[in-house]
């Protein structure tokens, strides 16, 4: 039997990561959320992999230990499975910022592949005591990681201007496709044909939070701004 006091309209968690109607807030939670699935996926797939091939078992007739390489390759391959679904995770909906999650997870994944040969690279090349060098190959690599994410967390969270510098208008855009919607009669988007409602347009803009403060002469400007766009197209 439905729920009489539940929104018809309202979507389920899994609607919402597919649609990329889910907020920020959400897909952050989601995205911590999923470590330890991939994590333990990968500890299930060591065991089994070891259990059936015994040249994976290091325990013989004793037990299933697996063998190090193995489940070094199959946690590594883990790991890369989920930056990809970060990747899908965070470029769903809004284009825009899903463009600089999907830099900042591509660039992990090739980041952690160049760690990688190089430090294997190391190992094969260098005589004596490798450790300092591979430990400072996987730091470089560490801060390259951090500084694409923290570019990534800097645009996403910032949001961009209410105002296009390049022409001074009311930049509005649309929140599928991210093409702008200025000097438009209505609010359908000629560029992926979304329709949507005014407050549905104005409401999914990622303008930065200081652009948003509601005053009397911020309001007089998107006033102004709008009656503007609408003579415009009137005129045209």
């Amino acid at each position: 039997m439905s729920d009489p006091l539940k929104d018809p309209s309202e979507k389920s968690l899994i609607a919402e990561l597919l649609d990329g109607s889910a907020g920020w807030g959400l897909r952050l939670i989601m995205s911590f959320a999923s470590a330890p699935a991939f994590a333990g996926a990968c500890g299930v797939m060591v065991h089994l992999i070891a259990a059936m091939f015994p040249q994976h078992n290091r325990g013989g007739g004793a037990g299933v230990r697996p063998d190090d390489e193995m489940a070094g390759f199959v946690f590594g391959g883990g790991a890369l499975l989920y930056l990809l679904f970060l990747a899908w995770l965070w470029s769903r909906g809004k284009t825009g910022p899903g463009r600089v999650v999907l830099f900042a997870s591509v660039g992990t994944i090739f980041t952690t592949v160049l760690v990688a040969i190089i430090g294997v690279w190391i190992e094969q090349v260098v005589n004596g005591d490798e450790g300092f060098l591979i430990a400072a190959d996987v730091l470089f690599g560490m801060f390259a990681v951090i500084m694409m994410w923290l570019h990534a967390y800097r645009k996403f969270g910032r949001g961009r201007p209410k105002i296009n510098s390049s022409d001074g208008t009311f930049d509005v855009r649309c929140p599928t496709c991210e093409y702008r919607m200025v000097g438009l009669s209505e609010s359908l988007c000629p560029e992926c044909g979304t329709q949507f409602t005014l407050d549905e347009l104005l409401g999914a803009q990622d303008f930065r939070k200081t652009d948003m403060r509601t005053t009397p002469r911020r309001a007089t400007s998107l006033k102004k701004d709008l009656s503007l766009t609408s003579h415009e197209t009137k005129a045209s």
